[in-house]
């Protein structure tokens, strides 16, 4: 910042302030909601793309075949409180799914959307043990955060009609909020809660690898690879080299140990952004793990500070001017987001 010496009557540096005081500043400082509102977006996308998948492939028929208690998971929960239905309810929660992640994906009812969206994906696994996935389970923790965050805040069906409203009827604005329920800012707390669910997730990856015995060994990268043909020769020369196996695993480890504090860091970001991405991209290719690595690809975008979104917005609106005017940085100060 500019502003030199300051003399001695002005407000304590945050340096000098209590420690709690300095997280609550840091956590409630308003940040530019464009970063959020764009993985809000993609998102959205992801899992229309994840439920229509699902439909296609009739995933749910195996539901129909496996009725008894005895597949279900987290059974004494689920047993006695979550309800099974029926083939054909499965396929409505489907469909329902599909609407809601679009609705949501463009900010229409978004946190009503993202409640649905979170119940009917969370019944999509958690009634069957065969079906379920870790990555299924991921993707409802980051659902449920979304029903907490104002995501809507900006380029949102919701913002735009909130804002008419307020235009049409001062009195509108006032039961809507205020102005500031109508403005493009966020605290920075929504933003930090999703990033840390997603460096837990990494480092929970590294933690499981580094205590299995069999992984440490290579088992089973060793076994796998060693079956593996018929990828690109740019590939395949690496898979075919000897104990590449052992070498993938122990990189993989490695990975998930550091990649949480690179891309929460912004000295590191890029380079870890490019590791990461490069990781999952060869990961979807070579194993075909279905939704995983789209996401978790698209996740790694979400680190890079907002201000670097508002400043693409600003440069895209010189040919796109649907596009609304970025949040930018508030006239009290805020955070760009994220250089923790």
């Amino acid at each position: 910042g500019g502003g030199g010496g300051g003399g001695g009557g002005g407000a304590p540096r945050s340096r000098q302030l209590p420690l709690m005081e300095r997280v609550r500043r840091y956590m409630f400082a308003p940040t530019s909601a464009t970063s959020l509102a764009t993985f809000r977006f993609l998102w959205g996308m992801l899992m229309i793309y994840n439920s229509l998948r699902m439909l296609n492939k009739d995933f749910y028929k195996i539901y129909d075949r496996n009725r008894t208690p005895y597949n279900n998971a987290h059974e004494g929960f689920v047993v006695r409180y979550w309800p099974l239905l029926s083939y054909q309810g499965y396929r409505v929660s489907g469909w329902i799914m599909t609407v809601v992640s679009a609705t949501f994906g463009f900010g229409f009812f978004t946190k009503t959307s993202a409640w649905i969206w979170f119940f009917t994906h969370t019944q999509s696994w958690i009634t069957e043990s065969s079906t379920f996935n870790n990555h299924y389970y991921l993707f409802s923790l980051v659902g449920f955060l979304w029903c907490f965050v104002d995501s809507h805040k900006w380029w949102s069906v919701d913002l735009w009609l909130a804002r008419r409203a307020a235009a049409a009827s001062p009195a509108t604005a006032i039961l809507l909020g205020g102005t500031e329920r109508l403005s493009p800012f966020v605290p920075h707390w929504q933003y930090w809660i999703i990033h840390f669910q997603l460096v837990v997730c990494y480092f929970y990856g590294f933690y499981q690898k580094a205590i299995n015995p069999d992984w440490l060994r290579g088992q089973p990268m060793l076994i796998w690879i060693g079956a593996k043909h018929g990828t690109p020769w740019w590939m395949q020369w690496a898979l075919d080299l000897p104990n590449a196996g052992f070498y993938m695993a122990w990189a993989g480890l490695l990975l998930d140990l550091v990649i949480g504090p690179m891309l929460w860091t912004a000295k590191f970001r890029v380079p870890g952004a490019i590791a990461i991405t490069l990781f999952h991209a060869m990961n979807n290719y070579i194993w075909s793990i279905g939704m995983f690595p789209y996401v978790m690809g698209t996740t790694t975008l979400f680190f890079f500070d907002p201000t670097t979104y508002d400043r693409f917005f600003r440069w895209a609106r010189q040919w796109a001017p649907f596009i609304p005017p970025p949040g930018g940085v508030p006239a009290a100060g805020g955070v760009g987001g994220g250089d923790e």
